[in-house]
């Protein structure tokens, strides 16, 4: 413990003077930038599960705003629910090896489930994420009793193994010694809130059951609308299945070739085929195609001689 003392205050020491330059000014000024980043992610969550490529993604002013918002009103819920929680439980619960141990489980396991809540995880997805919720547990709790045999009590074991731990530098150490606890906590905070925003786009696009289908052509569904421009996928003879398959269409007012009426209908949640494999002729197809093409301009070629002879003889 006298160890993990001096490690913490060392970090915070040299992390004062890492960190010196986040300002508030800064992360006001970046807002607009990071509002746009989880705009971007949120797009990209939800059109990866259509198969719809990245180039077609359009981010908007009034998508800026509105993460913009969704980050206000995030941050400020998960702000006072943690202020709830710190004050009613981690005090105590930090103040014991298993309180410690079993705070982390429970950081995890809220990780994990606000990932399910978020992108409606399919069941492979679930057992993945569940086995490595396990495979934590067991490092947490169970793997103390292998390295701390000579230890008597549970908790004897726990707080040794802590202790090994804390005398081993990590590469959260590392970075926390370099850039300082303020730039780590606002990195990790980046990244969380940007796999949030693309989780959160995952479920969206998962959950929906109504799509806008135009009168008329009863296989296109529009599956995002951008400010200028329908991006439509083709259904398959598969029920909710789309096919790899995409069509971009103008809106209403620039020659539309599609009618300009559409339908809402429940036809989802839809799945997207895999996308199909560009089959390449073999090489010596390819030869013998090239030698067919270039057969007729030999024989031109023996004309035009055979043609010029006689002119120069008869010259």
């Amino acid at each position: 413990m006298i160890e993990q003392s001096a490690k913490l205050n060392e970090v915070n020491r040299v992390g004062k003077s890492a960190s010196a330059w986040i300002s508030e000014g800064l992360i006001i000024a970046g807002l607009p930038a990071f509002s746009y980043a989880l705009a971007y992610a949120y797009e990209e969550g939800y059109c990866s599960v259509f198969n719809i490529p990245a180039q077609f993604i359009e981010v908007g002013l009034s998508d800026v705003l509105l993460a913009l918002g969704a980050l206000i009103s995030g941050v400020s819920v998960v702000f006072l629910t943690a202020n709830l929680l710190y004050m009613w439980f981690l005090p105590r619960a930090l103040s014991s090896p298993l309180g410690r141990s079993l705070a982390r489980i429970s950081l995890v396991a809220l990780l994990i489930l606000g990932i399910i809540v978020l992108s409606a995880l399919r069941p492979m997805e679930l057992i993945i994420y569940g086995g490595l919720f396990l495979f934590f547990i067991v490092m947490e709790l169970l793997f103390p009793l292998l390295t701390q045999r000579k230890e008597q009590s549970y908790s004897a074991k726990l707080a040794g193994q802590e202790e090994i731990e804390g005398r081993v530098d990590t590469l959260y150490d590392l970075l926390n010694r370099s850039m300082g606890r303020q730039a780590m906590t606002l990195v990790f905070s980046v990244i969380l809130l940007l796999a949030c925003s693309f989780y959160a786009g995952v479920g969206r696009a998962r959950r929906q059951q109504d799509f806008l289908m135009p009168v008329g052509a009863p296989n296109f569904v529009v599956l995002r609308q951008y400010s200028d421009r329908f991006i439509m996928g083709r259904l398959s003879g598969d029920g909710n299945m789309l096919a790899a398959e995409f069509r971009i269409e103008p809106l209403a007012g620039s020659n539309v070739r599609f009618p300009e009426s559409f339908q809402l209908k429940r036809i989802g949640p839809l799945v997207a085929a895999p996308p199909t494999r560009l089959e390449m002729p073999e090489k010596h197809v390819i030869e013998s195609e090239m030698l067919r093409d270039s057969v007729p301009s030999v024989q031109q070629d023996s004309a035009h001689a055979g043609c010029t002879e006689p002119t120069e003889a008869t010259e």
